[in-house]
């Protein structure tokens, strides 16, 4: 895939985990109206999409190292702290799933949503945007003639 074809790909998976995200946070809202159960299962779904996002970005970028010169910044941002971050969020999103009540629930999984958003806002700075995932090569130092 071209560094372009990543970067879309990404944000249409980012795209897709805030949509079922803000649907179990919906659920969670309306007291009563749904099931413990039906959180659960919503919020595993959450729980697999992330996971499997998380290691196809981790690989999709990864690959892209030694490409252009925007290569340190994602080396720097796709390092041990970044894949522990999304062990984290990965964790807390998995802990929710297992809640006694809806009100435990809401405990563990509102503060893991605004933390799984603010993390792909930093990743589409950082990482995702038009700036940095780009096909034509940007070469630091070039000189012509």
């Amino acid at each position: 895939m071209s560094p372009s074809e990543i970067r879309l790909e990404l944000l249409r998976q980012h795209a897709e985990i805030r949509v079922i995200a803000v649907e179990v946070k919906d659920a969670a809202a309306a007291n009563g109206y749904f099931a413990l159960n039906t959180l659960r299962v919503r919020t595993l779904r959450l729980v697999d999409k992330v996971g499997r996002h998380n290691r196809e970005e981790e690989e999709l970028l990864h690959g892209l190292r030694a490409v252009d010169a925007w290569d340190s910044v994602r080396a720097d941002f796709m390092n041990e702290q970044h894949a522990a971050e999304h062990q984290h969020l990965w964790g807390a999103l998995l802990d929710a799933s297992l809640a006694p009540d809806v009100s435990s629930f809401r405990e563990i999984f509102l503060p893991a949503i605004a933390s799984l958003f603010e993390h792909m806002e930093r990743e589409e700075k950082v990482c995702l945007s038009e700036d940095v995932l780009r096909d034509d090569a940007v070469v630091i130092d070039q000189s012509t003639g």
